[in-house]
């Protein structure tokens, strides 16, 4: 990514890696290597579109394991195409962090049949929704509005402290929530 002083952007990107995961790549000796010696498995909803079995597969170890499964919502349209949908719904059982920005949770509650413009209720609700093991903490970043973190017991705020001079917000929801990552793993 590059972004230039006067605010404009540009990203060139090569998927063919990402595009051609396989389970088998999952499966081997070194994945499953360091999927044992992890205590935290983070995955990005966008790699539902790859290889959903490797995303369950790594949810489910974690879950027998004691170990946390955080999972991003991505993006909107993953909550709208069934087959991407059909996966979500497979994941969410085992999935014991929540993470997405306020269009996806909306987009979560109308897909629900809930009311997208409460989010407290919203972020609560997925909370909720039937989980293996440990109970599910579910995060909704809003902007420069407080971001939502619904655990069992509250829907909690946590404030945005407002900065100066933003040049790109493109990459702030990863950035959020590699910062909630290192201090979960801490």
């Amino acid at each position: 990514m590059l972004v230039t002083a006067d605010g404009e952007r540009s990203l060139i990107t090569d998927l063919q890696a990402a595009n051609n995961y396989k389970i088998e790549h999952f499966n081997e000796e070194a994945q499953q290597a360091a999927l044992s010696a992890s205590k935290i498995v983070y995955s990005s909803g966008f790699f539902m579109t790859v290889c959903p079995d490797a995303m369950l597969a790594a949810a489910k170890h974690c879950n027998a394991t004691g170990k946390s499964y955080c999972l991003n919502l991505a993006a909107p349209f993953l909550i709208e195409v069934p087959p991407f949908w059909a996966v979500l719904e497979s994941l969410l059982p085992y999935a014991d962090y929540v993470f997405g920005n306020e269009s996806e949770y909306e987009t979560f509650a109308k897909k629900m049949e809930w009311d997208p413009s409460n989010m407290k209720e919203t972020v609560a609700k997925l909370q909720a929704l039937p989980k293996e093991g440990k109970p599910r903490t579910a995060i909704v970043t809003q902007g420069s509005l407080p971001a939502l973190i619904a655990t069992a017991d509250a829907v909690t705020e946590h404030p945005v402290i407002p900065c100066d001079n933003v040049v790109d917000t493109n990459g702030a929801g990863d950035a959020w929530v590699g910062g909630f990552l290192f201090g979960l793993a801490t």
